[in-house]
């Protein structure tokens, strides 16, 4: 019974029964098999390990023109040279490393929305302790994951999706 070889992922052939999810065997091109080892995140024997289908994006997908004119259900063949780029694992070290630099990149950016003027310095004294605090944020961890928080207007404040 195959299971994805995704570390985070625990689908397998009994929990996607029914719903189309297909395993992918690993591609026999040396370059392009070890570019799927390093994405799933764990050691496996890449002979009998497979990757789902929820991991890769349609445009990964060859074009069944075939089954589309007839109705069919598209047969699901990998392109070429694809790599699993959905809902794949993070990587602890390199996340750690992109929390600690969004601080010097939004500075630089809020300095440049400015007009290079320098920050205000603290008002008071519970301000000069908050701001020698290293605080990582919500907002921090999706620019460092590289997504865009979403802006809510509130009556009460300001959230982010």
């Amino acid at each position: 019974m195959p299971q994805c070889a995704v570390s985070t992922c625990r689908n397998n052939h009994r929990k996607t029964k029914g719903r189309r999810v297909r395993y992918h065997r690993f591609p026999a091109e040396d370059d392009v098999r070890s570019r799927w080892v390093s994405v799933c995140g764990r050691s496996f024997n890449t002979a009998t390990a497979r990757v789902c289908s929820l991991h890769f994006s349609p445009h990964s997908y060859e074009r069944d023109v075939e089954h589309e004119l007839l109705g069919l259900p598209p047969r699901s063949r990998l392109k070429r040279g694809a790599v699993p780029d959905r809902a794949v694992p993070i990587s602890l070290p390199s996340l750690i490393s992109k929390l600690k630099q969004p601080r010097q990149r939004q500075q630089q950016v809020n300095s440049s929305k400015r007009g290079g003027r320098k920050p205000r310095p603290p008002q008071c004294e519970e301000d000069e302790a908050a701001a020698d605090r290293d605080v990582t944020t919500d907002y921090d961890v999706l620019l460092a994951l590289g997504l865009t928080p979403i802006k809510k207007n509130h009556q009460d404040g300001d959230d982010y999706e």
